[in-house]
């Protein structure tokens, strides 16, 4: 299934399969456990994405299973 950003902007969250969904990051959503490696990169998740958010910067979606995040990726340029 292919999806575009927007269509993520417009639902807060959509399900890929059973176990494996897509949200747009919120001040309400609480993050699950992550860590890929890159201290910049899990630093950015768990404490930069809201405030870039607030700022218009950039906006993040989380790609996450029922027990942790897999990954995210942000959209810039809005």
């Amino acid at each position: 299934m292919q999806l575009s950003s927007n269509h993520y902007l417009k639902k807060k969250k959509t399900v890929i399969d059973d176990n494996i969904s897509v949200s747009l990051l919120t001040e309400k959503h609480k993050i699950k456990p992550f860590d890929c490696g890159d201290e910049q990169l899990n630093e950015f998740l768990l404490q930069e994405a809201l405030p870039y958010k607030k700022e218009l910067l950039a906006t993040t979606f989380i790609i996450e299973n029922n027990e942790r995040t897999l990954g995210y990726y942000r959209k810039t340029g809005m």
